[in-house]
């Protein structure tokens, strides 16, 4: 039975993030196709990758403001999220003006955040931590299939008939999914976050300074749907990684900001466009999936589950502050190559502040290592894992039943499973035995 729920929520949490960003992916396609038509390359880029980011951390913003507040009613509001999104996606469809394209574009953007907002907290909420990294690095991959395989249908007229259907799909799933349970908020660590934040702010800053996605690229040899399929390669890769080794991911992470400076070099030769696309999609999926996976893990850590999207919010400013220091750079190499490895210097001096207080302290191998090992040889379950995490912070029965939502006789069963399991007489030489092992 245990097994059935954790099933359970992870193919909820998978479906909640495919259908979420099939849904926001169309329609910001379909949006920036339509926009082209009546402005500049360069202003539909300021509109997508700068404005529209600007509004996408706003919406996340505003969910996160939401769920600290509030206690419940989520789900109600995200029924409200999906009817106006459609509604700001069929207008963006139908616009013939830039300013009016312009406009509700923003409030679609807007509301797409509030959307990623949702499904990243559930994502976070209800599945076990060692398998996040792959169900959203799966989940966002596929979406990208998926609106590949609609790309032809995104601005023809069966396109708001398709958007109708994957309103009602995304309503549904937010219906199917309806645990927001927060255990007990904890005190954050304001020191950490803020290294992860100016950590992931640095990581997508310099990234777009030295290569971003310019609309004035499309063409028959460059279709944002079908460059896509490399950024569901990336986003499976990364997922499938970080979940193996957050370490691994991490540095992976770090290595994929060399590609950037290769991009530079290559489009200044007779290297075609499309393959650079390809390259810096793949090796996007790698951000994407960190940025999201190190924030979910810091405040299931510290208790601040409301925090659990901003990893992405953080992100997207810069991506947004990236995208507007390539378009104005540009035209100049010299000075784009210069202050990216300015900045790519001093990203690597956070990155090791970051990394050395999230894997070098304490456990000198994480959890999907030595700590993997040690519980899938005494046969821990999944809960039991949860339970055993608590019992290392310290945390006494009452507090971890609190946090798991569970009874206190619960917890207690659960402990006396881990002991027997272990053959310990109590937490004490429980413990000895965890620590010993991680030492060997």
């Amino acid at each position: 039975m245990q097994m059935n729920n954790e099933l359970k929520s992870v193919v909820k949490a998978f479906l909640l993030i495919f259908i979420g960003f099939s849904f926001t992916s169309a329609g910001y396609i379909s949006w920036i196709y339509n926009l082209v038509n009546y402005v500049s390359a360069t202003t539909a880029d300021f509109a997508g990758e700068v404005a529209g980011y600007l509004f996408q951390a706003i919406g996340i913003g505003l969910f996160m403001w939401y769920v600290k507040s509030k206690d419940d009613h989520i789900r109600e509001m995200m029924y409200g999220v999906y009817a106006a999104d459609l509604f700001c996606i069929v207008l963006c469809l139908v616009g013939d003006n830039s300013y009016g394209l312009f406009m509700i574009g923003m409030i679609m953007n807007l509301l797409h955040g509030a959307i990623a907002g949702h499904y990243l907290y559930y994502l976070g909420l209800n599945v076990d931590r060692n398998k996040t990294a792959l169900v959203f690095g799966l989940a966002y991959g596929l979406s990208n299939i998926f609106t590949w395989l609609i790309s032809g249908n995104l601005l023809n007229n069966i396109s708001i008939i398709l958007y109708v259907v994957m309103t009602a799909a995304g309503i549904a799933t937010v219906f199917y999914c309806d645990s927001y349970d927060r255990p007990k908020t904890n005190e954050a660590d304001n020191g950490k976050f803020m290294d992860i934040c100016l950590l992931v702010f640095m990581l997508s800053l310099v990234k777009n300074i030295g290569f971003s996605f310019s609309t004035a690229d499309i063409s028959d040899k460059v279709n944002i749907e079908t460059s896509r399929i490399y950024y569901m390669a990336g986003l499976v890769i990364a997922g499938y990684i970080n979940n193996k080794s957050r370490r691994l991911g991490s540095i992976m992470c770090l290595l994929s900001l060399i590609i950037p400076f290769i991009s530079m070099i290559m489009v200044n030769s007779n290297i075609g466009i499309a393959i650079i696309w390809a390259l810096n999609y793949v090796f996007y999926g790698f951000f994407t999936v960190y940025r999201v996976i190190v924030m979910i893990d810091h405040a299931l850590d510290k208790g601040q589950y409301h925090l659990i999207p901003v990893g992405l919010l953080v992100g997207r400013l810069g991506d947004a502050l990236g995208t507007t220091a390539f378009i104005v750079l540009k035209n100049s190499y010299m000075y784009q190559t210069a202050i990216s490895a300015v900045l790519y210097c001093l990203t690597v001096l956070i990155f090791l502040k970051v990394y050395n207080s999230l894997y070098a302290s304490g456990k000198t191998r994480n959890e999907n290592d030595l700590t993997k090992a040690f519980y899938k040889e005494y046969d821990i379950s999944d809960r039991e894992t949860e339970v055993m995490e608590m019992l290392l912070q310290n945390l006494n029965n009452k507090e971890i039943a609190e946090k798991l939502f569970v009874s206190a006789s619960t917890v207690k069963f659960h402990i006396h499973n881990i002991l027997k399991k272990t053959s310990c007489a109590n937490r004490k030489q429980l413990l000895d035995l965890y620590n010993n092992y991680l030492n060997q």
